[in-house]
Protein backbone atom coordinates (compact mmCIF):
# COMPACT_ATOMS: atom_id res chain seq x y z
CA UNK A 1 0.00 0.00 0.00
CA UNK A 2 2.62 2.52 1.03
CA UNK A 3 5.22 1.69 -1.62
CA UNK A 4 2.70 1.18 -4.44
CA UNK A 5 3.30 -2.54 -4.91
CA UNK A 6 -0.31 -3.33 -4.00
CA UNK A 7 -2.34 -1.08 -6.36
CA UNK A 8 -6.04 -0.43 -6.07
CA UNK A 9 -8.15 -3.05 -7.86
CA UNK A 10 -11.02 -1.90 -10.09
CA UNK A 11 -14.22 -0.90 -8.29
CA UNK A 12 -16.30 -3.20 -10.49
CA UNK A 13 -15.78 -6.44 -12.34
CA UNK A 14 -17.59 -7.34 -15.51
CA UNK A 15 -18.72 -10.89 -16.11
CA UNK A 16 -20.82 -11.74 -19.18
CA UNK A 17 -21.27 -8.01 -19.82
CA UNK A 18 -22.74 -7.49 -16.33
CA UNK A 19 -20.87 -5.14 -14.00
CA UNK A 20 -20.86 -5.96 -10.32
CA UNK A 21 -19.02 -4.53 -7.29
CA UNK A 22 -15.54 -5.92 -6.79
CA UNK A 23 -15.21 -7.24 -3.20
CA UNK A 24 -11.42 -6.83 -3.39
CA UNK A 25 -11.90 -3.09 -4.01
CA UNK A 26 -13.82 -2.57 -0.77
CA UNK A 27 -11.17 -4.48 1.20
CA UNK A 28 -8.38 -2.50 -0.47
CA UNK A 29 -10.05 0.84 0.35
CA UNK A 30 -10.44 -0.17 4.00
CA UNK A 31 -6.80 -1.32 4.26
CA UNK A 32 -5.59 1.85 2.56
CA UNK A 33 -7.52 3.97 5.08
CA UNK A 34 -5.89 2.06 7.93
CA UNK A 35 -2.40 2.61 6.49
CA UNK A 36 -3.16 6.26 5.73
CA UNK A 37 -4.37 6.75 9.30
CA UNK A 38 -1.26 5.11 10.70
CA UNK A 39 0.91 7.34 8.53
CA UNK A 40 -0.92 10.48 9.64
CA UNK A 41 -0.69 9.33 13.26
CA UNK A 42 3.09 9.12 12.99
CA UNK A 43 3.47 12.69 11.69
CA UNK A 44 3.74 15.91 13.62
CA UNK A 45 0.90 18.38 13.36
CA UNK A 46 3.02 20.72 11.27
CA UNK A 47 3.65 18.10 8.57
CA UNK A 48 0.11 16.75 8.17
CA UNK A 49 -1.05 19.61 5.88
CA UNK A 50 1.48 18.43 3.28
CA UNK A 51 -0.53 15.27 2.60
CA UNK A 52 -4.09 16.59 2.86
CA UNK A 53 -4.65 16.26 -0.88
CA UNK A 54 -3.41 12.67 -1.04
CA UNK A 55 -6.15 10.12 -1.59
CA UNK A 56 -4.04 7.02 -0.96
CA UNK A 57 -1.32 6.10 1.48
CA UNK A 58 1.04 5.70 -1.48
CA UNK A 59 0.37 9.26 -2.68
CA UNK A 60 0.98 10.55 0.85
CA UNK A 61 4.25 8.63 1.06
CA UNK A 62 5.43 9.95 -2.31
CA UNK A 63 4.62 13.53 -1.25
CA UNK A 64 6.61 13.09 1.96
CA UNK A 65 9.50 11.46 0.10
CA UNK A 66 9.73 14.29 -2.44
CA UNK A 67 9.50 16.87 0.32
CA UNK A 68 12.04 15.41 2.74
CA UNK A 69 14.14 12.72 1.07
CA UNK A 70 16.11 14.97 -1.25
CA UNK A 71 16.53 18.32 0.46
CA UNK A 72 18.04 21.11 -1.57
CA UNK A 73 21.09 23.04 -0.42
CA UNK A 74 18.83 26.03 0.26
CA UNK A 75 16.57 23.93 2.46
CA UNK A 76 19.53 22.53 4.39
CA UNK A 77 20.92 26.03 4.91
CA UNK A 78 17.52 27.26 6.09
CA UNK A 79 17.25 24.45 8.64
CA UNK A 80 20.80 25.06 9.90
CA UNK A 81 20.04 28.77 10.30
CA UNK A 82 16.81 28.02 12.17
CA UNK A 83 18.61 25.67 14.54
CA UNK A 84 21.47 28.14 15.13
CA UNK A 85 19.08 30.92 16.06
CA UNK A 86 16.59 28.81 18.02
CA UNK A 87 16.14 29.95 21.61
CA UNK A 88 14.00 28.44 24.29
CA UNK A 89 12.69 31.77 25.51
CA UNK A 90 9.46 31.34 27.49
CA UNK A 91 8.59 27.98 25.89
CA UNK A 92 8.43 24.87 28.01
CA UNK A 93 11.26 22.44 27.44
CA UNK A 94 8.76 20.06 25.77
CA UNK A 95 7.62 22.76 23.33
CA UNK A 96 11.20 23.78 22.61
CA UNK A 97 12.30 20.20 21.95
CA UNK A 98 9.27 19.67 19.69
CA UNK A 99 10.31 22.76 17.74
CA UNK A 100 13.81 21.33 17.32
CA UNK A 101 12.48 17.93 16.23
CA UNK A 102 10.15 19.51 13.67
CA UNK A 103 13.11 21.05 11.89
Amino acid sequence: FINGSHPCPPATITTDEVASPNPKYKIWVRQNKLFFGALVGSLTVTIIPLITRATTSHQAWITLAYTYAKPTRGHIKQIKDQLKTATKGSQTISDYMQFIKDR
